[in-house]
């Protein structure tokens, strides 16, 4: 069963709101009931995060991609990691790689948090799981 609230967020939001921008029409969507349940599917299943859904949407509907939203996500190596090890290991990166940021946090500017959380999101181009890399990140700056 599909989650309702889930379906509402997409159609609404990522939805409507890609074909808004590109002046196209709701009833001429190229993107197809079955693949918008397949791109439901694949977030609430935890395969994709919302960030990719739209990016499926935009994807079909600007660029007229005809292959399922399965397909495209396998072919770009779409899929949501969330890994223990390899976020342990990207996050330790992103804090060596930052190290004022972590400074500053350290140093009393809680909203540097944000922005290494934005730092492992980029280099992960937006497909970890971001509650354990969350996790991860408060863990090791307060170690």
């Amino acid at each position: 069963k599909r989650d309702s609230r889930l379906v509402c967020n997409l159609l609404l939001t990522n939805l409507l709101g890609t074909l808004n921008s590109a002046n196209i029409d709701f009833q001429k969507s190229p993107l197809s009931a079955d693949a918008f349940g397949e791109i439901v599917d694949l977030q609430q299943n935890g395969q994709i995060l919302n960030a990719t859904s739209l990016r499926l949407i935009d994807l079909i509907c600007n660029d007229g991609d005809l292959r399922s939203p399965t397909q495209i996500v396998n072919a770009n190596n779409w899929l949501k990691f969330s890994n223990e090890d390899l976020l342990e290991s990207l996050v330790a990166k992103v804090l060596n790689d930052n190290q004022n940021l972590v400074k500053k946090y350290k140093g009393g500017k809680k909203k540097m948090f944000n922005a290494l959380m934005g730092k492992v999101r980029a280099a992960t181009d937006s497909r970890a799981d971001m509650k354990k890399v969350k996790d991860i990140l408060t863990k090791k700056l307060t170690e």
